[in-house]
């Protein structure tokens, strides 16, 4: 990403918070993020 880019991640319905694999996925981003120092607002 560059300087000024905006990225939206968001877990939507209970069926997806339910899935693992999907929580991996998103706990992997939110990792990565904090490494680059991404806030959020």
């Amino acid at each position: 990403m560059k300087t000024g880019d905006i990225a939206i991640a968001a877990i939507t319905s209970c069926t997806n918070t339910s899935n693992p694999y999907v929580m991996l996925g998103a706990g992997l981003v939110a990792k990565k993020a904090v490494e680059k120092r991404l806030e959020s607002s």
